[in-house]
């Protein structure tokens, strides 16, 4: 064995970590992926990684990157004996997915909590912390799982019904439940005699041995489990018949499409936050200039975050976000901060960036409100508002004076520049923009875009900010 890393020196080596990842691998390209998830881990502890190398199908040299980018806090221990110790491959272990190795990795892991991770596979980073809390107290642990699409890489739902627990699922009669080895966590000070059986399939194709590892934990241990999803598990059309899981695909309306060949599955986003949000949410919802107002289910963004559920993200620049993300971008009173110029470019990313069929909604002041307040006879709803303003705003003035409230709009609040409904639609037009519409604040016949702006409510007055605000609203063709 190699350890490489920061905490690769004797002296660092010999304190026991506080977990340990245990990695088989041919060296797919996808075993990068996999990796850096666990570089991304929110457990601020020591990580042991321990990378088996069954048979080398692709370049070694993916070894070396992983060691130059490996984290303070971990260390990366490399078990490549030169040979295979499965039998499909010459070695003696019937076990066709690793033959020994996971159970060689397991005893000469310095931790003893061991976690499992398969190479074409990869973790959130909440994974680690999520199951390390659950452990506590407990011989076992596992978390629930995301399928993914093996074409798209894209996570397409959650498995509610196969790796679900002791119990529970479609093996519950039959096998006691099942829980799948990249969603488990393992004392094995605990749980020393389950280990043996990563080496043991159960079925004559040399695969099960995971089933079997979930029976011995279940017949001798206490567990706990997550109860929320971090395991993204990709489907592989090509890896054999499973005639209950696609029946119930099918059931569900889910076609699932082939890896492409000669192209390495994406590592999603480098950005851990970023990165967490997109693998979550099966419909992506963009939130710019958040501010104060945190939309549940949103990636909240906004330049000075004002709390840990904003992301800060700077919109004078390009977005970090590949083509055709999201299925939703909003915005409310943020667009009219940024000057024309700037305002065109963020709307041309934001088409970018959306998905087809993806909606855009912009909440921002309507110029043609604040001119109408110059009309001969103004309603009483204007009256107020311009009272309002000047009272909240403004100070040491008086009485219905439209010309303070339009340099108060265009010279207070860092406002550089503000629409009207026709110029606004047309920059949308242009740019590709369909079905281009205006609804009152608050209101939509689409749920997710109902009720999302607070605006009304952070300055105290709903219908005043309602009189002075128009949302627009658009769909990606």
């Amino acid at each position: 064995m190699n350890t490489i890393g920061p905490q690769a020196s004797q002296d660092t080596l010999q304190a026991p970590f506080d977990v340990a990842v245990i990695i088989p691998t041919v060296l797919r390209d996808t075993l990068m992926r996999a990796v850096r998830s666990v570089f991304t881990q929110e457990w601020p502890g020591r990580v042991q990684i321990l990378i088996g190398v069954d048979v080398a199908q692709g370049d070694r040299d993916m070894l070396r990157q992983l060691g130059a980018e490996c984290p303070d806090r971990m260390a990366l221990t490399i078990f490549d004996p030169g040979y295979s110790t499965a039998q499909v491959h010459g070695g003696i272990y019937h076990n066709a997915f690793s033959g020994s190795l996971r159970t060689v990795l397991s005893y000469a892991a310095n931790s003893r909590r061991l976690a499992y991770l398969d190479d074409d596979n990869w973790w959130a980073p909440h994974h680690l912390s999520d199951l390390l809390l659950a452990i506590d107290g407990f011989d076992w642990a596992f978390s629930h799982r995301w399928y993914v699409d093996a074409g798209t890489q894209e996570p397409f739902c959650v498995d509610d019904f196969e790796s679900v627990g002791p119990g529970r699922g479609i093996y519950a009669e039959k096998l006691g439940g099942f829980v799948d080895a990249n969603c488990l966590m393992i004392d094995k000070t605990k749980c020393h005699w389950a280990l043996p059986n990563w080496s043991i399939p159960m079925l004559p194709d040399g695969s099960g041995e995971d089933r079997n590892v979930f029976s011995a934990l279940v017949k001798q241990h206490a567990v706990a489990w997550t109860r929320r999803p971090s395991v993204y598990y990709v489907i592989n059309p090509d890896s054999g018949v499973q005639p209950i899981r696609e029946k119930i695909f099918a059931e569900r309306g889910y076609t699932l499409t082939k890896p492409q060949r000669a192209k390495s599955a994406t590592f999603t986003h480098q950005n851990e936050r970023i990165n967490e949000y997109l693998l979550s949410n099966l419909t992506r919802k963009l939130h710019l200039g958040a501010g104060t107002n945190i939309l549940p289910g949103w990636l909240n963004t906004d330049i000075a975050p004002h709390s840990r559920d904003v992301l800060a993200l700077d919109l004078t620049r390009p977005l970090p976000f590949e083509d055709e993300t999201f299925d939703y971008v909003a915005s409310e009173h943020f667009i009219e901060h940024m000057n024309l110029s700037d305002g065109i470019r963020l709307l041309g990313e934001c088409f970018r960036i959306m998905k087809p069929g993806a909606r855009l909604r912009l909440a921002t002041p309507d110029i043609t409100r604040l001119l109408a307040l110059y009309a001969a006879e103004p309603t009483e709803l204007q009256k107020r508002y311009v009272d309002w303003v000047t009272k909240t705003f403004i100070g040491g003035a008086s009485g219905y004076n439209p010309t303070l409230i339009l340099n108060n709009m265009f010279y207070n609040w860092g406002h550089r520049f503000i629409y009207d409904q026709n110029l606004l639609a047309a920059i949308l037009s242009k740019i590709g923009f369909a079905d281009l519409a205006v609804n009152a604040v608050g209101e939509s016949p689409d749920p997710n875009l109902a009720n999302i702006e607070k605006h009304g409510h952070i300055v105290g007055a709903p219908d005043m900010n309602a009189y002075e605000t128009m949302a627009m609203k658009g769909r990606k063709p």
